[in-house]
């Protein structure tokens, strides 16, 4: 695929130091320290150190505060719906940050939580709000190969879903009804949401849709399009982007039957890569009823009648696919954000000085934007037809390893990278923020361009 150069940026950024604490990247590959405010254009939140920080860049007050502190040294952020939450290097470490708005028209925390939630790092957490309960929920993904559903409305456990390997990052679509996971593995996982399709209680009503060996490498970001029928998977080794969309099956004719107007979901017998790979569904609510089953226990409990294998059409088809400017580790894609429509953007954050733009209605424009101080992009690299054995070389040394490759640190000393800490798109897609060490740069968007027709005058 042949992609175009385009602008969408209005000027060149603006630089804003992070004084008197900087964004502090504590792993190589886990870069989600930054969340705009999803309602003040002129507000960032960044972890630095053991702190969650609040830096306001507005020209009438700009400040710089802290608004909750840790016990431990957050490695993901994620805010949204009056929520932050973070997880830890340890032990599952996942806090909760009740926010509030302040008098002074800032935002201040109401209340920190603090739970341990597995014996290994957790790899990320992203807020959702549930589209049938209302309720705020968090999807928490660690290393034990869990992802875990927590609702913050409420303050308690949902389900805990394992799936064999490391999992690195999940996300649910706007609409709710769908989330997509990925991991130290070439699978790309699917569910599904049904209300009352589980049949154990308390599962979080999910069922597995597809689990297809579909990428390159391990993954460590996705991110759904506003349509909650688009997707995109950020794949390290090769360094790339892929773009999904869903396939959903056609609904049964009326024929006057109720249930037939139901349809199922549709479900494909998993290929997953990692072997041995298995799905277990753990409701939390069992705990409190029943004995804790063992693992074990609910593999065999699941295994006991299995299901005939289904051969059926991948219920999402691939789209694109968007080669970065360098090969791993220094241009591997490490965190993803769509623009709120109708901007139609996809903003893609390379391990090192490269930011993306990439319009999702072509797939072939893109603008690449670079950390000023920092070289320009060079051609990408040609991406390989299989695997090589560098990529199951980074998921053998993933683990829970902080320390980046030994070249990622030479160029720093050098002066020649500037690692990105995480990025995001501000309140109603108005500019986009990149983080670094010590300062988040901020692009503005040209919205006025992008709901505008392609020619200059109506004919």
């Amino acid at each position: 695929m042949d992609f175009m150069e385009a602008t969408f940026t209005k000027d060149d950024p603006q630089e804003h130091r992070l004084l008197p604490n900087k964004c502090t990247a504590q792993h190589w590959q886990l870069r989600s320290l930054l969340a705009p405010s999803p309602t003040c254009p002129h507000t960032v939140f960044y972890i630095s150190d053991r702190s969650l920080r609040i830096q306001s860049v507005s020209p009438l007050k700009p400040q710089n505060i802290e608004i909750a502190q840790f016990s431990f040294k957050p490695r993901c952020l994620s805010v949204a719906h009056g929520y932050a939450c973070v997880g830890g290097p340890q032990r599952g470490q996942f806090a909760i940050v009740r926010l509030s708005p302040a008098e002074t028209g800032s935002t201040t925390a109401n209340g920190v939580r603090t739970l341990e939630l597995s014996g290994t790092i957790t790899n990320s957490v992203t807020i959702f709000k549930d589209a049938q309960t209302s309720h705020v929920k968090a999807l928490i993904c660690n290393n034990d190969t869990t992802i875990r559903i927590r609702n913050l409305s409420l303050g308690t456990p949902e389900c805990t879903i394992r799936l064999g390997i490391a999992m690195n990052h999940a996300v649910a679509s706007l609409d709710g009804r769908y989330v997509v996971a990925v991991g130290d593995s070439r699978d790309v996982f699917l569910f599904e949401r049904f209300k009352g399709s589980s049949s154990h209680p308390g599962v979080g009503d999910m069922k597995l849709k597809a689990a297809i060996n579909i990428v390159t490498d391990a993954s460590f970001s996705t991110a759904f399009a506003p349509c909650s029928r688009v997707f995109a998977v950020a794949a390290q080794n090769p360094a790339a982007v892929h773009i999904f969309s869903i396939v959903e099956a056609p609904k049964p004719a009326d024929d006057g039957n109720n249930e037939s107007q139901v349809s199922s979901p549709i479900t494909c017998l998993p290929t997953p890569s990692a072997s041995p790979t298995f799905i277990v569904y753990e409701p939390e609510s069992r705990s409190r009823s029943w004995p804790s089953p063992t693992l074990s226990d609910l593999d065999l409990e699941l295994d006991s009648s299995p299901s005939p294998p289904q051969l059926v059409t991948s219920p999402f088809a691939k789209v694109a696919m968007i080669p970065m400017t360098r090969s791993f580790p220094h241009g591997s894609p490490r965190h993803l954000a769509f623009a709120p429509a109708p901007l139609d953007l996809l903003l893609v954050t390379e391990s090192t000085n490269k930011v993306h733009l990439i319009c999702t209605r072509t797939w072939r424009d893109s603008q690449i934007l670079s950390i000023p101080g920092t070289p320009p992009p060079p051609s990408p690299p040609p991406l390989p037809s299989h695997p090589s054995s560098s990529a199951a070389a980074s998921r053998r040394d993933h683990g829970d390893w902080d320390g980046p490759p030994t070249s990622l640190w030479a160029r720093r000393s050098r002066g020649e990278s500037k690692e990105i800490c995480g990025a995001g798109w501000g309140a109603g897609g108005s500019c986009c923020w990149v983080a670094t060490e010590g300062s988040v740069w901020c692009w503005r968007v040209d919205r006025d361009a992008r709901r505008c027709f392609g020619v200059w005058k109506m004919r």
